[in-house]
């Protein structure tokens, strides 16, 4: 099924092909997405330096990856392993001890 379809909605045989969302549309999605519930889920961690300083807080390791512009996966295998990250960050659960 996937080849059978592939390339059947490209360009112009797309709907949507050259039409763009207005501003107030994407005002409403923004406002949608920003209006869901957040997960229960999510991991907070601390960022510290090599001497356990504190250098950040963050609700999740989306939002650390974000910071570090570092790949989630990465991060959290660094989490676990209690490594430093870059030879320069320790990445905790902030519930861990020693903080």
């Amino acid at each position: 099924m996937s080849r059978a379809k592939k390339g059947r909605y490209t360009g112009s045989a797309n709907t949507f092909y050259g039409k763009h969302h207005t501003n107030k549309n994407k005002a409403i999605f923004s406002a949608q997405a920003k209006s869901r519930p957040v997960s229960n889920h999510h991991v907070s961690v601390t960022l510290t330096d090599l001497q356990h300083n504190v250098i950040g807080e963050f609700l999740s390791m989306t939002a650390l990856s974000v910071h570090l512009k570092a790949d989630r996966a990465t991060l959290t295998k660094y989490r676990d392993s209690g490594l430093p990250f870059r030879g320069t960050y320790y990445i905790r659960k902030k519930d861990q001890k020693g903080e």
